[in-house]
């Protein structure tokens, strides 16, 4: 009896360990996702203005 409940903390241990592995694993995640959105939409706005610019060169050139 007293080996079965060694054996059930010993699991449960394991898989506190495991459930707190993949809770790290998720905050990385989230972090380098917003990492990667900041740097998606600043990429994005760089481009709106490369284009706004293009634009307005294009009207002084022509007009």
């Amino acid at each position: 009896m007293i080996r079965c409940v060694s054996e059930v903390a010993t699991k449960v241990r394991d898989l506190n360990q495991k459930l707190n592995d993949i809770r790290m694993e998720q905050r990385y995640q989230r972090e380098r996702e917003a990492d990667y959105r900041d740097w998606s939409e600043s990429t994005n706005s760089r481009a709106v203005w490369y284009s706004v610019v293009q634009i307005a060169v294009l009207i002084l050139m022509c007009g």
